[in-house]
């Protein structure tokens, strides 16, 4: 992304990106939800796949500008470089660690939405589906947002705010058995969430030089790949302590570590 546009139009980039993942957020889940109507599991994942391979060869058409000036090095010490960068400047550390947290401890809430549909809410297939396109209209309002704060001051005290503010969205999502509340609770999570992680992500990439993007937004990547995977020790809480409190606890991890992070 940030060698196809001008630094200026980076956030936009970023945000607008986000924006067509979304826009599938929204249509995706409602559309699964009315095909498991009358379709079975594994013939609604044949579609999904088909929509993956369209997608890799539509990338495969992306021209990237070369860099004459980027040399390749061993594997061990282009890595070793990138962290080094990272542990030595407290800003991309800093939103490293707050991609880190979110991505592990609050954002599997989202893995948690049929258990909230079913056990919580009690709605069927077709509640379930725009219970998820709830999350996928907050998060396309929220990455259209951001595209609009490109040149907004302070982003890093917008980013933990925000934190704050999604923690709080969080937590509350799973404490009312009203669908309609929930409904909107989640989309506000999704909104909050999606524009303070853009904002994380373009300070990332404004802050890194040229020759070492690659290195730390994969880092930044892999932060985000643990979502999956804490989901399952959210899944385990929620077994034991039941979802209204598993929920609570994530979005004060919210809250207690953006203000930790203020201070």
């Amino acid at each position: 992304m940030a060698r196809l546009v001008h630094p200026e139009n980076l956030m936009s980039a970023v945000a607008l990106g986000s924006t067509s993942f979304n826009i599938m957020g929204i249509l995706g889940p409602a559309a699964v939800g009315l095909l498991l109507t009358f379709m079975l599991p594994h013939q609604v994942y044949s579609i999904i796949v088909s929509g993956y391979f369209c997608g890799a060869v539509m990338l495969a058409f992306i021209k990237l500008p070369r860099d004459n000036n980027l040399t390749s090095r061993p594997f061990h010490l282009e890595l070793g470089e990138g962290f080094r960068f990272i542990l030595g400047n407290r800003r991309i550390l800093g939103l490293l660690l707050i991609a880190l947290v979110s991505s592990f401890f609050i954002i599997p809430f989202i893995y948690m939405m049929p258990a909230l549909a079913s056990a919580v809410l009690h709605v069927d297939q077709v509640g379930f589906g725009f219970l998820c396109a709830a999350g996928g209209v907050g998060a396309m309002i929220g990455s259209l947002i951001a595209a609009s704060m490109t040149g907004i001051k302070n982003k890093g005290a917008w980013v933990l705010a925000l934190m704050m503010v999604y923690g709080i969205f969080v937590a509350l999502s799973a404490q009312f058995q009203l669908y309609h509340v929930s409904l909107l609770l989640v989309l506000c999570a999704a909104l909050t969430g999606t524009i303070y992680m853009t904002m994380c992500n373009t300070l990332i990439l404004a802050s890194t030089p040229a020759n070492i993007h690659g290195r730390v937004i994969s880092i930044f990547t892999m932060t985000i790949g643990l979502t999956p995977i804490g989901a399952l020790p959210m899944g385990a809480e929620a077994d034991g302590i039941g979802l209204p409190f598993t929920f609570l606890i994530a979005g004060s991890i919210a809250v207690l570590f953006a203000s930790f992070m203020w201070f």
